[in-house]
């Protein structure tokens, strides 16, 4: 069975961040991604990503 210490989160609200929490208090590595379509994190991972596309969803 594999183990995995890093994980990535898009976005920390109330749910995002009690999980992110919970995973640091065990050890794990998090990345918390922004949904910022000002940002650049999400780019890397969503090449074509169009943030006006799901704009009401943002």
């Amino acid at each position: 069975m594999s183990v995995y210490t890093k994980f990535a989160i898009i976005g920390a609200g109330s749910i995002g961040g009690a999980v992110a929490d919970e995973l640091l208090k065990k050890g794990a590595t998090v990345s918390i991604l922004t949904r910022d379509d000002t940002q650049h994190t999400l780019q890397a991972f969503f090449p074509d990503w169009n943030p006006a596309k799901y704009e009401t969803f943002l």
